[in-house]
């Protein structure tokens, strides 16, 4: 709670950077319980805001406190499957959609979602946003990401990383938590950059977060910028 609205205003902050403005339509994937909202409404742009979460208190809550005095901030439950944190949803993540057929945005955005996601969900949602972007669109993702650089710290642990991927899933992911990968799930860079090229987004570092104990940075998670070429 003490970082709510820390971190809200730097979620704004990132999206700003990355050229939202006033009259934006937005898609807020994974919005929990309106950190980016909240922040939105007190600090940030004037935007026509959609959020979707997997969680429906959460969704029931900003629903009753947010939309209920900002009738331009909209909340939508979708009912998506999730090992970690939606174990008996009724969509699959890896082919059903998460936003209304012909819905479209210019800017979206997903904080701390493909952390916890394996890759061929991460490959649907970013199909669907492709599909919900308008072609200008931009979509700012986080996610743990490693590279020649950082593999061997991030492996023992000795860049003092609270986060050390220790556990192997494949040959481009490891993951934090041996009983359960969805905790934090890391991926490689370059494997990222082609599923997003699959995809038909060209994909960029904005921030390599302090996750890893490598880089000095005001980011948690490594930033990521997926734009239409």
């Amino acid at each position: 709670d003490e970082t709510f609205v820390s971190i809200g205003k730097y979620e704004v902050d990132i999206l700003v950077q990355a050229c939202l403005t006033d009259g934006i339509t937005l898609l807020d994937v994974g919005s929990g319980y309106g950190r980016l909202a909240y922040a939105l409404i007190n600090m940030g742009p004037k935007v026509d805001y959609t959020g979707v979460d997997i969680l429906r208190k959460h969704i029931t809550w900003c629903q009753d406190e947010i939309s209920s005095r900002n009738p331009n901030f909209v909340f939508n439950h979708v009912d998506i499957r999730n090992d970690r944190y939606n174990p008996n949803g009724a969509l699959d993540a890896k082919t059903d959609c998460f936003i209304s057929t012909g819905e479209t945005f210019d800017f979206s955005c997903l904080f701390s979602v493909f952390t916890h996601m394996y890759e061929e969900e991460i490959e649907n949602y970013l199909r669907t946003i492709w599909d919900a972007l308008e072609d200008t669109g931009v979509c700012i993702a986080t996610f743990f990401l490693w590279n020649e650089n950082r593999i061997p710290q991030i492996i023992t642990g000795e860049s003092g990383t609270d986060l050390p991927m220790r556990h192997k899933l494949n040959d481009h992911t490891i993951y934090h938590n041996e009983a359960d990968p969805l905790h934090a799930i890391c991926y490689e860079q370059d494997f990222i950059w082609g599923l997003a090229k699959k995809v038909g987004f060209e994909a960029s570092i904005v921030e390599y977060g302090a996750w890893a104990g490598i880089e000095k940075s005001s980011s948690f998670q490594d930033v990521v910028r997926l734009s239409k070429p």
